[in-house]
């Protein structure tokens, strides 16, 4: 499961699980069963789609009032819906700046953000996010390299072969972060 960052909204802590709710229905309004198999049958699978995680985050969300719920006309259905209030809170979280823990343990919630960068529509606010995404997995990176430069003589063949998949895996994401930079010039 994802690193679970989590950000005060009044009181309540905002897991990432509960951001990735709030993208979905930035999108389309759902069922809780129908959010439910989008997070056991998609890549975001990586959360846990149980009734028992989803659920109770719905029910968290909707007191927090960043959800909603409207019924189906004719139908014994609700739909949940985001909030005013859930849209500015994703959009904050969207771009806020990637943290330690984020880059270190956390690269599914950058994914997610990224996954959910249309709905930033400050076009220098998502730069900014972008720019410091960047500069904060160079710099882990060149910490990793240095790390396993005085180490690597000691280490066992296959820990050395575990630590250079690490930094490759790490290089290929900052590779595919300058590719999302690309795709989302700043307008002047």
């Amino acid at each position: 499961m994802p690193s679970v960052k989590k950000q005060k909204h009044s009181g309540y802590k905002v897991t990432v699980l509960d951001y990735s709710i709030l993208g979905l229905l930035a999108g389309n309004s759902f069922t809780g069963y129908q959010i439910r198999m989008i997070f056991e049958k998609t890549a975001m699978g990586s959360f846990s789609g149980s009734p028992g995680t989803i659920y109770p985050a719905l029910a968290r969300l909707e007191k927090q009032g960043l959800i909603g719920k409207k019924d189906v006309a004719g139908k014994n259905t609700e739909l949940f819906v985001i909030t005013r209030t859930g849209m500015s809170a994703l959009r904050t979280w969207i771009l806020t700046s990637p943290t330690r823990d984020e880059i270190t343990k956390g690269l599914d919630a950058l994914s997610l953000k990224i996954a959910f960068l249309d709905l930033a529509d400050d076009g220098k606010k998502r730069s900014r996010f972008l720019i410091a995404l960047s500069e904060a997995l160079q710099q882990y990176i060149s910490e990793l390299e240095a790390y396993y430069k005085s180490a690597a003589a000691n280490m066992p063949k296959g820990g050395r072969l575990a630590y250079e998949h690490g930094i490759e895996s790490y290089k290929l994401t900052l590779k595919w972060v300058r590719k999302v930079q690309a795709a989302y010039p700043t307008k002047p």
